[in-house]
């Protein structure tokens, strides 16, 4: 008879994997110099369950909903937090032994919650002062409102709230794709004259072409320089945005463990 992967044997099989460092984002599993290595639902089945896929998790350790956001949370924390990440979720599942469906649906609704209003928060950054930002915006705290209370009639005029506001935000990105495309017109037609007006000049330089050559090494060193410190800063900001993206993921599993502390 096949054993049952209960929260204590999850716990004790994350906690060998950490223990081990034989975590891995990216991948379901492989191995490596002889170990095994595992993604986060995979490490709390270890070998034995050889969980490759979220609906192999049992409902008795979680729920579909969470097996489904944990593998794309926990590479999106990225290798550098997969130890870190795993400790919070050996805690959560510690908390959550015995959670009835009741609880497991809070759990559901104050997360989905949660999010909502991470996003609003993160959005607000860059479309804050557009015309469309306050529909969305309270869209979206209407949203949390009326899955807070549970109210069915509530929630449906949410629905209706957020898709007028999605419809809104569509309007507003394609009016500035329009602005785009006339501005793209624009720059060809800027770069059209100056291709004339760079003929223009390499004719009336003509007596000068060889300080004219040298002009152009010159520009091309610059150029390269240029262009060098801006990958280099195209690099950093890469890395800023990497990072940032690795600890919104972190700051998710926290706030599930925070959450589950409070049910």
């Amino acid at each position: 008879m096949q054993k049952e992967l209960t929260a204590d044997r999850a716990i004790k099989n994350l906690s060998a994997y950490i223990a081990e460092q034989r975590l891995i984002t990216g991948a379901w599993s492989r191995t490596e110099d002889g170990k095994e290595l595992g993604c986060l639902l995979h490490a709390i089945g270890n070998s034995e369950f050889n969980i490759t896929d979220p609906s192999q998790c049992p409902a008795s350790l979680m729920p579909a909903w969470l097996a489904n956001w944990v593998p794309g949370a926990f590479d999106g924390a990225g290798q550098s937090e997969a130890y870190k990440v795993a400790a919070l979720f050996r805690d959560f599942l510690e908390k959550t032994k015995g959670f009835d469906e009741p609880q497991w649906e809070k759990l559901r609704i104050f997360f989905l919650c949660s999010q909502i209003e991470f996003s609003i928060e993160q959005s607000k950054k860059v479309c804050e002062g557009t015309e469309y930002w306050p529909t969305v915006e309270g869209a979206c705290v209407g949203m949390v409102a009326a899955l807070k209370s549970g109210d069915a009639e509530q929630i449906k005029a949410a629905e209706s709230a957020a898709r007028s506001a999605e419809s809104a935000a569509w309007s507003a990105e394609s009016a500035a794709e329009s602005a785009a495309r006339s501005a793209e017109s624009a720059a060809e037609s800027a770069r059209s004259a100056a291709r004339s007006a760079e003929s223009a000049a390499w004719s009336a330089e003509s007596a000068a072409e060889s300080a004219a050559r040298s002009a152009e090494s010159a520009a091309w060193s610059a150029a390269r320089s240029a262009a060098e410190s801006a990958a280099r800063s195209a690099e950093s900001a890469a890395e800023s945005a990497r990072s940032a993206r690795s600890a919104a993921y972190v700051g998710q599993f926290k706030k599930l463990l925070e959450l589950a502390r409070g049910i």
